[in-house]
């Protein structure tokens, strides 16, 4: 609920806005009521409202004068200024510290309804502010956010970040900064545990905070947000390529190594590299589009060839020394993957013109 002080030295305006301004309906109430400057930065250093409502010409401390101390020392504090026509130019003295918000006096129903649209806002804005918060501040939240980074798939962090600074695009830049820089943590702890140690436009950490405080308007701090989003989610990308490369490296060196192991399968393979089956499997599959166990095999049959077409090892020995045990298995797994028997593959490869040549023609008695 949005909480809001009053400050004006007239009775009757308070009385106004307590009974004409629909607070309920707007999920707002009001703290306390005041009727001079001073005592309502009291209040407020003590109460921490959400909105003031103060008068331009407030007695001890007027209004611009109350909008710079609420600046330095209550940034979030929203201002909302009521002045008469002849004081507004007085009243737009408060712009540079970044309240903007005006209502002119007399507070007819036009402009008490221009008001309360301003308090809705607020009160909309102060729960989509808490809820970005809220789940930022999750820990769970972040730690998948950095999982999801790291792996290179920033498709939830992105649609939380664009639906941030969509939301806000209306809320101050102190707001909106706050959550950037949440935001840039997250992002920075994911680069951190992914080994980048120059997230953005090879810049370190703490110039990288350097680049985020020195963003003049949220325009910057969007792009300054989703620049960094791109480069951790490159590095990401890049470096899950090189970790993959290199398992396919490992598994293929394993493969010219061990093929002639007959214990040697995919759990061989896994063991060696300290992952499990299916991931090591997975990893192959994705970048080589080809599976281990067919891989294993199809070495063992580029040396049965080799073998068959260089050497008078017997077919059995052959066998024994790609990884076969069994001859007749052999012989089967040969038959199913060259589409000819050993020896008939031999036997081809010794003498090619003898499988093309005519059979010799029969003589007539």
């Amino acid at each position: 609920m949005l909480k809001v002080l009053i400050a004006d030295d007239k009775p009757s305006v308070c009385g106004s806005l307590r009974r004409l301004v629909p607070w309920e309906r707007l999920d707002a109430k009001i703290l306390a009521e005041c009727s001079n400057g001073k005592e309502a930065l009291e209040i407020a250093l003590e109460q921490q409202p959400d909105l003031i409502i103060a008068d331009v010409r407030l007695p001890v401390v007027d209004g611009p004068e109350l909008a710079e101390r609420l600046h330095k020392l209550l940034p979030d504090v929203s201002l909302i200024m009521l002045t008469d026509f002849q004081d507004f130019a007085y009243a737009r003295t408060a712009i540079r510290y970044g309240f903007t918000d005006y209502i002119l006096k007399p507070l007819h129903k036009t402009k008490l309804d221009q008001l309360a649209g301003r308090i809705g806002r607020l009160s909309q804005e102060r729960k989509l502010r808490d809820r970005f918060h809220k789940t930022l501040d999750d820990a769970h939240m972040r730690d998948k956010w950095v999982e999801q980074l790291k792996l290179g798939e920033p498709d939830s962090f992105n649609a939380f970040f664009e639906s941030a600074f969509q939301s806000l695009r209306s809320a101050r830049d102190h707001v909106v900064r706050d959550i950037g820089s949440k935001l840039v943590a997250v992002l920075l702890e994911a680069g951190k545990s992914s080994g980048l140690h120059t997230d953005y436009q090879g810049l370190p950490p703490e110039q990288i905070w350097e680049r985020f405080a020195q963003a003049k308007t949220k325009a910057e701090l969007h792009d300054l947000v989703h620049d960094l989003i791109d480069d951790v989610t490159q590095y990401a990308i890049e470096r899950k390529r090189s970790r993959a490369m290199f398992v396919v490296e490992c598994v293929n060196s394993l493969i010219s190594c061990k093929y002639g192991d007959p214990e040697f399968t995919v759990y061989s393979v896994a063991a060696e590299l300290c992952l499990s089956p299916s991931s090591v499997s997975a990893v192959y599959r994705e970048w080589t589009g080809d599976n281990i166990s067919a891989a294993i095999t199809r070495q063992r049959m580029e040396q049965a060839r080799r073998l068959l077409s260089d050497t008078e090892l017997s077919v059995q020995a052959i066998a024994d020394r790609i990884g076969y045990p069994d001859p007749n298995y052999f012989a089967k797994v040969f038959k199913k993957n060259e589409n000819t028997t050993p020896l008939q593959y031999r036997s081809v490869t010794r003498h090619p013109d003898a499988a093309f040549a005519s059979p010799p023609a029969q003589l007539s008695t």
